[in-house]
């Protein structure tokens, strides 16, 4: 079952992880003390990456990120923090 975004960013704020890389054919990875490590969820699918990244974008940020096929922001997430997300196509597919 796919996690949500805030899912993958509690297990990384609970793991004091300074990265998430979500990327299609893995499963989410963190970055914890400058070690990336997989986290406990499935291999991600090109619509898994997709729908992750919807889920924390506005309308406009969809809508630039379509355009540019890439997009920086700034994602806050209730009771964790503010967090950076960079999102990008990477060979037809999500990566963030």
């Amino acid at each position: 079952m796919l996690p949500t975004m805030p899912e993958i960013l509690q297990v990384a704020h609970d793991a004091n992880a300074s990265d998430v890389h979500i990327t299609v054919g893995l499963p989410p990875i963190m970055r914890v003390y400058g070690r990336l490590q997989k986290m406990d969820f499935p291999v991600l699918t090109i619509d898994d990456t997709k729908e992750l990244s919807l889920q924390v974008m506005t309308p406009g940020q969809r809508e630039r990120f379509e355009e540019d096929g890439e997009y920086d922001m700034s994602v806050a997430v209730q009771g964790l923090g503010r967090y950076r997300l960079n999102v990008f196509k990477q060979k037809g597919a999500v990566a963030m």
